[in-house]
């Protein structure tokens, strides 16, 4: 479990990168690996690895993976300068508000069972009811 992680974050923090975002954009070598590398090297592990983590470990990538994605909504929106060359200073605000949008999707997404809970706990000890 814990190489598959270990791959699967590397991975994902090599393309969070703004070098990485310009270059995958300019470069056809660059465009070709990002769409090996984030199916293969991203999604593949995390879903392997995902099934084998407990709760506690589940929810801190879920916090930082909302975390991170404030983060650089903060930065992509208030940024002086482009941080991306290949993209307009508007465009980058866009991705900004963007990566907002999508924490704040994750955030009610992750939330929503914790309030509107399951039946499956009680269908398991054969009581449907408050008794």
């Amino acid at each position: 479990m814990a190489p598959a992680l270990i791959l699967a974050l590397v991975t994902g923090m090599i393309w969070m990168l703004p070098r990485s975002i310009d270059a995958a954009l300019i470069d056809p070598f660059w465009t070709i690996a990002k769409f090996i590398t984030l199916p293969l090297f991203l999604g593949l592990p995390l879903v392997l690895a995902w099934g084998q983590m407990g709760p506690i470990l589940k929810g801190f990538l879920k916090a930082q993976s909302i975390s991170m994605l404030l983060f650089l909504a903060f930065l992509y929106t208030h940024s002086p300068v482009r941080l991306c060359n290949s993209y307009l200073e508007e465009d980058q605000i866009r991705l900004g508000l963007g990566f907002a949008y999508v924490a704040l999707g994750l955030i009610v997404v992750w939330i929503a069972p914790v309030f509107v809970g399951t039946s499956e706990t009680h269908e398991k000890d054969g009581k449907h009811g408050f008794s």
